[in-house]
């Protein structure tokens, strides 16, 4: 069994930090990267990429981390 999250209805996500609204429909889940001057400089241990998410919070900010570091989410049903 698994517990489907709608990524397009997760409306704020619990971070070590606090609860953060997410702004419109801005998160994402995807592989989990660093880059620098288009070359990547971390991502997963022997080859595997990690799933990470980002978004834009409500007051603009642009946030990203491992999916790992979302502790909860709460979604508009």
């Amino acid at each position: 069994m698994s517990i489907a999250i709608d990524v397009a209805k997760v409306r704020s996500v619990l971070l070590a930090d606090g609860w953060h609204r997410i702004a419109g429909s801005s998160f994402t889940v995807g592989p989990y990267e660093y880059m620098q001057a288009g070359a990547t400089k971390s991502g997963g241990n022997g080859g595997a990429v990690p799933a990470g998410f980002q978004f834009k919070d409500d007051a603009g900010y642009v946030l990203s981390g491992p999916l790992a570091a979302i502790l909860a989410s709460q979604a508009s049903s």
